[in-house]
């Protein structure tokens, strides 16, 4: 056979699988999708209001027009319409009853005052042994402060007698979590846990292992003679 021949028909061969790959990418490129219909006036329309949603809302909302499309093939224009009005007012009552019972749900409350017993911060229990906590609002704003000792990772021994202040969020509930702020250390030193044994407004009382009894201010976070 001629090679020449050959070689003219495997470059044509080429050229046209070349079209037929560009063809496909361009109908991808500009549907979106590898195959299949592109969504119609009538399904973009039905979902056009409700686009915000996210999740199963949305998967609902699409759902509903595939089957309001079928169902509306023959429907004069005045008739379509007078539906489509009316679904959209159902979907509507459907959305604001249930943020209307989002927001009637019980909100949890927040714990505020003195609680004693070992649970501390979260993430810190392998670094600073607690033995109470005190929550409470200064100058506008919530604060969480627990006492106890900062340990040694593994053996738990107490390396500096400390009090953690954390600022809390302003909403419970929420996505936001208190942030440590600072840590303090009494002025007379120590290794042992600190506790603390009432609170007046923003100023706590604070005792130590020895007995002795200390004053920190939430508001200026300092110990005070």
């Amino acid at each position: 056979m001629n090679i020449g021949l050959i070689s003219q028909r495997r470059f044509w061969i080429g050229i046209a699988a070349a079209i037929a790959i560009a063809g496909a990418i361009a109908v991808v490129t500009a549907t979106g999708h590898a195959s299949g219909p592109a969504p119609s006036a009538f399904f973009l329309k039905c979902v056009e209001p409700y686009a915000a949603h996210e999740g199963e809302a949305l998967a609902d909302v699409e759902h509903e027009c595939h089957v309001r499309e079928e169902a509306s093939k023959g429907l004069t224009p005045a008739k379509m319409r007078a539906e489509e009005e009316a679904l959209h007012a159902t979907r509507a009552a459907r959305f604001a009853a249930a943020a209307a019972q989002e927001a009637a749900e019980p909100q949890p409350e927040r714990i505020t005052g003195l609680q004693s017993g070992p649970g501390g911060p979260p993430g810190t229990n392998q670094i600073f042994a607690s033995t109470g906590v005190w929550s409470g609002q200064v100058n506008g704003q919530w604060y969480q402060v627990y006492a106890g000792t900062k340990t040694e990772p593994g053996t738990g021994q107490g390396l500096r007698s400390e009090l953690l202040v954390f600022l809390a969020p302003a909403h419970v509930g929420g996505t936001e979590r208190a942030r440590e702020i600072g840590a303090y250390s009494p002025p007379e030193g120590g290794t042992k846990a600190l506790e603390i044994e009432s609170a007046s407004g923003a100023v706590l009382t604070i005792k130590t292992a020895t007995g002795t009894t200390l004053k920190f201010n939430v508001a200026t976070q300092a110990f005070e003679s």
